[in-house]
């Protein structure tokens, strides 16, 4: 039915990862279709044919990581990784494969809450990123090697764990002064304080 209802964009490899859990906990199949379709019109450029909207956030991906760590940016550009296509999936599918279930429930709410950050699926991907940075370095992994071991990590991760990590992140970040902070990171922080935990 999306596929008729958004005819120019057709169906894409990943759309179902996101459609299936919308149909899971929705009850009325309609109410599900008008669910995906909003969720799609949030998500469209990750799936249009040039990708523009994956290129931005793994961009943008890049930049954060390079303010919070900078030696770490430096080892996957040398292992030519800067592209950050290891972190392709999780973008895409907003980390849908990484999860359990009730976990990926968990993580798209807070997503949608944009509350701090309107991709806050950044920061929880340089929060995972952070978090496996000694075992790159210390392994010295190549571009296969990284894609390897982030794949490696589906299922394996406590998700309050990189919640908790990713919204200090983002706190971090949103406690620098705007003007210190690259044009790509002040573009996905609220223009207001955040309020206190």
């Amino acid at each position: 039915s999306y596929i008729m209802y958004n005819f120019n964009l057709g169906y894409v490899q990943g759309m179902s990862d996101l459609l299936a859990p919308i149909l899971t906990v929705m009850d009325d199949e309609i109410d599900a279709f008008w669910c995906f379709a909003g969720l799609m019109d949030m998500v469209e450029q990750n799936f249009v044919e040039d990708l523009i909207g994956m290129k931005v956030q793994l961009e943008t991906l890049l930049v954060l990581l390079r303010v919070l760590d900078p030696h770490l940016v430096e080892h996957l550009e040398k292992a030519d990784s800067s592209n950050m296509f290891f972190c392709f999936r999780w973008l895409m599918v907003y980390f849908k494969r990484e999860f359990f279930f009730d976990d990926v429930m968990r993580l798209w709410e807070v997503f949608w809450s944009r509350y701090l950050s309107t991709n806050f699926e950044l920061f929880l991907a340089a929060a995972i990123l952070t978090q496996q940075r000694q075992v790159i370095l210390a392994r010295r992994m190549g571009t296969n090697d990284i894609i390897t071991h982030i794949n490696g990590l589906a299922e394996q991760m406590d998700v309050d764990m990189m919640l908790v990590e990713a919204e200090r992140i983002c706190r971090e970040v949103l406690s620098k002064p705007a003007d210190s902070l690259p044009a790509e990171l002040r573009a996905i922080l609220p223009t207001r304080e955040p309020v206190e935990t």
